[in-house]
């Protein structure tokens, strides 16, 4: 249940923070064709490519803003830590890349339609699994983070049980 609130929040900042960044992608595509226009480049290689590098570094950005979504919501909520937690947030990583590449990847084909080398520059799920990896790593140390507080509490606890213990012996 409360894993489920926490993709809800989630959801919610992140909607908010990519209906932003969708209106700020043609402003940039904008800029970018108009700077190719100024040197005399616009049907060249070089803006599809500018363009391919302006959604690869949104795609980056974006998963970072989701990573950080789901840490700070969940800090938000108890950060309790349960047995699925490690998967669960593994999953809905994962889930959050592969909705959000595809359509980047759509947008960013619909883009380049004019130029003779959209089929060339799609986003790859090379891509897409190169960012997965690197954040599972990411929430590998957050809930290995969790673990290790946990287990200091335990101990913690543990040490205040048995010092109570021997001063009602003693008393």
């Amino acid at each position: 249940m409360l894993f489920e609130k926490i993709l809800e929040r989630t959801q919610r900042l992140i909607k908010v923070k990519f209906d932003e960044r969708d209106k700020k992608i043609p402003l940039e595509i904008s800029r970018i064709e108009s700077e190719a226009q100024k040197r005399g480049v616009l049907t060249s290689s070089y803006t599809p490519k500018q363009i391919y590098k302006l959604y690869e570094l949104e795609v980056e950005n974006r998963a970072e803003f989701v990573f950080k979504s789901l840490i700070k919501v969940h800090k938000a909520l108890g950060s309790k830590l349960t047995k699925t937690l490690l998967n669960d947030l593994k999953v809905a990583f994962s889930s959050y890349v592969n909705e959000f590449t595809h359509q980047l990847s759509e947008s960013m084909y619909s883009r380049l339609k004019k130029y003779t080398m959209q089929d060339k520059l799609l986003l790859d799920k090379s891509l897409a699994n190169t960012i997965q990896k690197k954040y599972e790593i990411e929430i590998d140390i957050y809930v290995d983070s969790l673990q290790q507080s946990s287990q200091q509490q335990n101990e913690e606890a543990t040490k205040k049980h048995l010092l109570r213990s021997q001063n009602k012996m003693k008393q």
